[in-house]
């Protein structure tokens, strides 16, 4: 009997202690635990970010309104902004690009496992600085995209400059009009283009130079609708040396985008690589290699659609090139010299500035230095600056009317109505 009562404690017991051990281990699942990070967003999503092609940008994170503000102590490119993103935690881009185009504000979708945030990016170049410079509506009516502006003053000196004002966000037309050999007159190549084909700016652009098999013909890239015309002079001997020489050019692609950069083209058959910075051949040193896609550093082919070479750069990012800078592109001809000038610039608001000045004594006035302009030009918003053929060659017609007195001083002429001659050249760039 005792026996039975001891086995029925023990069988009750055991069942007990299952009881208990299963309660506990149920108690553990059962008891609540710190809930993970699901769908709750953080205070502080960027940890920094930075732009990989202006280190010297200013970036302020605004976490409260959701804003990232980048500024530029100069003009820049906003359509092409690189930039990189350090970030908190789990939190992911709903994106896989590093470029953006920061001219308007740009919303960034971030997360947080499943919640999801938008920040806005605002780019803010140095703004534009017109002092000086008024408005001319003497030479007829202009489309809604472009606008005349004239100076007297430039620089710290007397002079007269004008620059036309074109909108790249509107409906324009960009074109480069010229041959393989030959030249003509700014005027003429005006009156011999069709009349629904009259621009409203058009000015001179590449170098030129004679030889008795060619006669007078252009020595600067030439592309026209996707096909090279022309490339710049691949080399050039000084002090019996060669030297292989990046020159620029300005180009429109086929989206309609303008870029201006340092190129490279070797041979009429041969790509054109683009850089952004030139090999620096320095006359009297060692020449540097032949530029390849390789060399200078960060080449790419530039399948441009339009494109005028000429040079030297004056400005690039935002900075003006020192004229020591501008040599190493090898053009004969003093930049440090006043004389006429002319000139195209691309702004940090999606604009255009097509510019010339007077000079060669005309009026009393010498004219301005390649540094000069190029200043001039960022101080307008510029982030990038092109210099053409200046000097003489120097023309700019708005609705076929020239805006400068022309730069040959002593031989017969094709006069233009300012009464001086206008020099025949092997390309221009016509805007309308």
């Amino acid at each position: 009997m005792k026996r039975n009562v001891v086995i029925k404690l023990f069988l009750l017991s055991a069942v007990l202690l299952a009881v208990s051990c299963s309660k506990s281990k149920t108690g553990e699942e059962t008891t609540p635990t710190t809930t993970k990070n699901k769908g709750v967003p953080v205070d502080k999503p960027f940890i920094n970010v930075k732009v990989k092609n202006h280190p010297d940008a200013t970036v302020k994170i605004d976490d409260v309104n959701k804003k990232i503000v980048i500024s530029f102590a100069h003009p820049v490119q906003l359509k092409k902004m690189s930039l990189d993103f350090e970030l908190a935690g789990k939190v992911r881009l709903n994106t896989a690009q590093s470029t953006f185009d920061l001219l308007a504000p740009y919303s960034l979708n971030i997360n947080n496992n499943t919640h999801q945030q938008i920040y806005t990016i605002t780019g803010e170049a140095k703004a534009a600085d017109y002092s000086g410079w008024t408005e001319d509506t003497s030479f007829g009516e202009l489309p809604t995209h472009i606008k005349l502006f004239k100076n007297i003053s430039m620089q710290g000196k007397a002079g007269i400059a004008y620059f036309a004002l074109v909108d790249l966000a509107k409906d324009y037309k960009f074109n480069v009009i010229g041959g393989a050999s030959g030249v003509k007159t700014p005027s003429l190549f005006y009156e011999q283009l069709p009349a629904a084909q009259k621009p409203t700016i058009l000015i001179n652009s590449g170098y030129f130079t004679y030889s008795d098999v060619q006669g007078m013909y252009g020595v600067s890239l030439l592309i026209q609708e996707g096909t090279t015309v022309r490339h710049n002079t691949t080399s050039t001997d000084r002090l019996g040396k060669t030297y292989y020489m990046t020159r620029s050019a300005i180009g429109m692609e086929r989206n309609g985008a303008l870029e201006i950069n340092w190129v490279y083209t070797d041979g009429i058959n041969a790509p054109t690589y683009a850089y952004p910075a030139p090999a620096a051949n320095i006359e009297g040193e060692t020449p540097l290699s032949k530029p390849s896609l390789a060399f200078p550093a960060n080449g790419r082919i530039w399948n441009a659609y339009m494109a005028s070479g000429a040079g030297p750069i004056a400005a690039k990012d935002g900075k003006v090139v020192p004229f020591e800078k501008m040599k190493q592109e090898l053009i004969t001809g003093d930049g440090s010299a006043n004389r006429p000038r002319s000139a195209v610039g691309l702004t940090s608001d999606n604009k255009m500035i097509v510019y010339v000045n007077q000079g060669n004594g005309f009026d009393g006035l010498g004219g301005y230095t390649w540094e000069e302009v190029g200043r001039e030009l960022v101080k307008l918003g510029c982030y990038d600056v092109l210099h053409f053929d200046g000097g003489g060659s120097s023309c700019m017609l708005i609705n076929g009317k020239p805006l400068i007195k022309g730069g040959e001083v002593d031989t017969p002429s094709a006069p233009n109505p300012n009464g001086a001659k206008q020099r025949a050249v092997a390309t221009v760039v016509t805007v309308y």
